[in-house]
Protein backbone atom coordinates (compact mmCIF):
# COMPACT_ATOMS: atom_id res chain seq x y z
CA UNK A 1 0.00 0.00 0.00
CA UNK A 2 1.41 3.70 -0.73
CA UNK A 3 2.57 5.48 2.03
CA UNK A 4 0.34 9.14 2.34
CA UNK A 5 2.03 11.64 4.61
CA UNK A 6 0.18 12.57 8.09
CA UNK A 7 -0.77 15.99 7.18
CA UNK A 8 -2.63 14.13 3.86
CA UNK A 9 -4.24 11.08 5.85
CA UNK A 10 -5.04 13.13 8.72
CA UNK A 11 -7.71 15.38 6.61
CA UNK A 12 -8.78 12.82 4.11
CA UNK A 13 -12.39 12.52 5.85
CA UNK A 14 -12.76 16.32 5.29
CA UNK A 15 -12.16 15.89 1.57
CA UNK A 16 -14.65 13.18 1.28
CA UNK A 17 -17.27 15.07 2.76
CA UNK A 18 -16.14 18.27 0.65
CA UNK A 19 -16.63 16.34 -2.02
CA UNK A 20 -19.58 14.54 -1.68
CA UNK A 21 -21.02 17.94 -1.04
CA UNK A 22 -19.83 19.24 -4.03
CA UNK A 23 -21.19 16.56 -5.75
CA UNK A 24 -24.45 16.88 -4.34
CA UNK A 25 -24.86 20.59 -4.79
CA UNK A 26 -23.75 20.57 -8.55
CA UNK A 27 -24.60 17.09 -10.07
CA UNK A 28 -28.27 16.72 -11.08
CA UNK A 29 -28.36 13.34 -11.57
CA UNK A 30 -29.09 10.42 -9.55
CA UNK A 31 -25.47 8.96 -10.18
CA UNK A 32 -24.65 12.20 -8.80
CA UNK A 33 -26.46 12.34 -5.71
CA UNK A 34 -25.81 8.50 -5.18
CA UNK A 35 -22.11 9.09 -5.60
CA UNK A 36 -22.42 12.21 -3.26
CA UNK A 37 -24.13 10.30 -0.47
CA UNK A 38 -21.66 8.00 -0.59
CA UNK A 39 -18.66 10.15 -0.11
CA UNK A 40 -20.15 11.83 2.74
CA UNK A 41 -21.20 8.51 3.99
CA UNK A 42 -17.86 7.27 4.18
CA UNK A 43 -16.28 10.73 5.30
CA UNK A 44 -18.48 10.48 8.24
CA UNK A 45 -17.83 6.71 9.41
CA UNK A 46 -13.59 7.39 8.51
CA UNK A 47 -14.67 10.27 11.36
CA UNK A 48 -16.38 8.04 13.94
CA UNK A 49 -13.98 4.93 13.59
CA UNK A 50 -11.34 7.75 13.88
CA UNK A 51 -13.39 8.95 16.89
CA UNK A 52 -14.14 5.41 18.29
CA UNK A 53 -10.28 4.18 18.35
CA UNK A 54 -8.90 7.24 19.41
CA UNK A 55 -11.13 6.80 22.62
CA UNK A 56 -10.82 3.35 22.84
CA UNK A 57 -6.93 3.85 23.30
CA UNK A 58 -7.24 6.64 25.79
CA UNK A 59 -9.68 4.66 28.02
CA UNK A 60 -7.00 1.46 27.66
CA UNK A 61 -4.15 3.61 28.57
CA UNK A 62 -6.17 5.23 32.10
CA UNK A 63 -6.62 1.60 32.92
Amino acid sequence: MAYLPNKVYRHLPDLYVVAGVYVLLKIDHPIGFFSGILLVAAGLFVFHFRLSQSNSISNSIKH
